[in-house]
């Protein structure tokens, strides 16, 4: 601005320098023609001025303008600037989370490491439960054999056994009808049950490895629904419930219920038909006999389990099912697979 200013007051000296010149010569006697040029030429030099005065305004707006786009791009810069310093704290604090988030993610992966190998160590332990469970098996399997309150080392065989010659054939016949119907083999167990002599048969091929006394039906025997009664026929190892519970323990409709019964050895006779310590569920396999609508021994629930009377075992006393005393119940489930035979002769 100061340097227009020097060049206007410049340009205006230098006139007054011209028309001083111009009078100088009009005194010297200088032409009307040259004169009137030096007016033209004066007019001119307004002209520019006036044209350069309006070029300065312009030029003033173009610099106005300019400054006000320079402080916008300074403004959008610095707006630019605090979301990118925002987006930056932003990004920090994501990139604190991903760390924390990883180093969670390692912690539980050490803690999954950890119980995969607590895992392998119990499904060792659990392989090696198994073996001692079948050694144990094959262990009882050997143990003396009680029958009418004696033991005995041997297996009892059938034909030297101390039962009657009818119940010794019922017995041969019914280890038949397992054989030729059901597909039992010489190395299967099966279970006999003699309602007749209240007692249950752990046979395999033609020994008998187990004898226990038991209880059927005080109502007899039948297959009808609401009868009561013990069902006859061939039947197999459906399910076995109460695996590792305590002795006594009462189970409703196969469930534990948590409550442990009194076990009575006497001759009580309690109205309640509780249901102890272990459960296996029978399942008919004849049609027309156990099996089917209205006779059906599964819907029935057919058990042999164990009973709050054990004074009562020997004799007749349930409401159904087989009893049997908890602590042989107990045996019984250990030894007999899901899938066994059971035959329930009169």
């Amino acid at each position: 601005m100061f340097i227009r200013a020097y060049l206007l007051i410049l340009i205006l000296n230098l006139v007054l320098i011209f028309q001083g010149c111009a009078g100088l010569e009009y005194l010297d006697g200088s032409s009307k023609e040259e004169i009137e040029r030096f007016k033209m030429s004066k007019e001119e030099m307004w002209n520019e001025m006036k044209r350069q005065k309006r070029g300065n305004v312009n030029l003033r707006r173009q610099i106005s303008i300019l400054r006000k786009e320079n402080q916008r791009i300074r403004d959008e810069n610095k707006n630019k600037m605090e979301s990118i310093t925002v987006q930056i704290k932003l990004l920090n604090e994501q990139i604190s989370k991903l760390k924390e988030e990883q180093q969670r993610i390692r912690d539980e992966n050490q803690a999954l490491t950890k119980k995969q190998n607590r895992l392998q160590q119990y499904e060792t332990l659990l392989s090696r439960f198994h073996e001692l469970e079948k050694e144990i098996r094959e262990l009882k399997l050997k143990m003396p054999i009680r029958h009418g309150g004696l033991y005995s080392s041997k297996p009892q065989v059938l034909k030297n056994t101390k039962h009657s010659r009818e119940n010794t054939l019922e017995l041969k016949q019914s280890i038949k009808k397992l054989r030729s119907h059901f597909g039992l083999t010489v190395e299967e167990l099966a279970v006999i049950i003699d309602v007749s002599e209240q007692s249950l048969y752990l046979v395999k091929g033609k020994e008998i490895i187990k004898t226990y006394p038991i209880s059927t039906s005080k109502y007899g025997v039948g297959s009808k629904e609401g009868s009561k009664k013990t069902p006859l026929g061939t039947h197999y190892i459906f399910k076995k419930i109460g695996e590792g519970t305590k002795i006594g323990t009462v189970f409703k409709s196969g469930i534990n219920t948590g409550n442990i019964a009194r076990i009575y050895t006497d001759s009580t006779d309690i109205q309640e038909d509780l249901i102890t310590t272990r459960i296996i569920r029978l399942k008919g396999l004849e049609p027309g006999i156990n099996k089917g609508k209205g006779i059906d021994s599964y819907d029935r629930r057919i058990y042999i389990h164990g009973p709050q009377e054990e004074g009562l075992i020997g004799t007749p006393a349930s409401n159904g099912c087989i009893r049997m005393k908890n602590d042989d119940v107990i045996e019984l489930f250990d030894l007999v697979p899901k899938g066994t035979l059971v035959e329930i002769q009169k």
